[in-house]
């Protein structure tokens, strides 16, 4: 896509992306290196909101919210083939996934409000807060997310290295959609033994009004839990997270709360 557009003033290696807010139809791609801020909001009809398809971006969101339409469809935020993209400072939702990440490595997310609808899961989520495929050394920190099925995911055994902290995870007010707030996972469509991500460290997030509230599975080794505050309905770990002694998952520290 054309960026012209929202190139409305360049400051030095800052491109400051600018239109009235408004719907539009399809996702506004980057595709260059530079630092990019966004002057007003953003509404797609449907589909993806913003696409990042280079290295070296940083996107400030200034403050200004990506949406949709569509709640519950399409990515807010989507990274894929990247490496060193920083997104900041800004409002998402509601997406089906609100910052989605594939096949990147040392990227930031940071301080985001990611706001879900508390829509209902059908077999599984319709609404999560992260969803980062093949993701290593990326950090997610200082996010706020709100009202999606689930927090946050990091899934396959080509992701590691993560660092997730300094967040807040809260379900809905309907306790029923809320599933899982951090989750570990295999590849999509892999078995549960199937490899997944290592040696992610996970400290200092609140958790809260989540059916279960972290989970690794049976082939996520050495996730570093620490110093979480988990509040939870059902669990506040899932049962495969420390079954395996050989993965070296670590629970260390950690307040657990279950609601009543």
């Amino acid at each position: 896509m054309n960026l012209r557009p929202y190139l409305y003033v360049t400051l030095g290696a800052a491109l400051v992306l600018s239109a009235p807010s408004l719907a539009r139809a399809q996702a506004l791609t980057i595709n260059a290196p530079g630092v990019y801020v966004l002057q007003r909001n953003i509404n797609v009809t449907s589909g993806d909101g913003i696409l990042i398809t280079a290295t070296g971006v940083t996107l400030d969101l200034n403050g200004r919210t990506v949406s949709t339409s569509a709640p519950g469809t399409g990515r807010g935020i989507a990274i894929t083939n990247a490496k060193g993209v920083v997104v900041k400072n800004g409002k998402v939702g509601p997406f089906a996934m609100n910052v989605f990440g594939d096949t990147i490595e040392n990227c930031t997310l940071d301080g985001l409000q990611i706001v879900g609808n508390g829509l209902p899961p059908m077999s599984g989520p319709v609404e999560m807060g992260f969803a980062l495929i093949a993701s290593r050394g990326t950090v997610v920190s200082n996010n706020t997310v709100t009202s999606c099925n689930l927090g946050i995911i990091i899934r396959g055994g080509a992701s590691g290295g993560n660092k997730v902290f300094n967040n807040s995870f809260v379900g809905s007010a309907t306790p029923a959609n809320n599933l899982l707030g951090l989750c570990w996972n295999p590849p999509a469509g892999g078995a549960s033994t199937d490899p997944g991500p290592v040696g992610d460290l996970v400290y200092n997030n609140h958790v809260s009004q989540y059916g279960t509230g972290m989970s690794a599975s049976a082939g996520s080794k050495n996730i570093v839990f620490r110093e979480n505050v988990v509040s939870y309905f059902s669990s506040a770990f899932s049962a495969p997270t420390f079954a395996t002694p050989a993965n070296n998952n670590v629970d260390s520290g950690n307040i657990l709360n279950k609601i009543n």
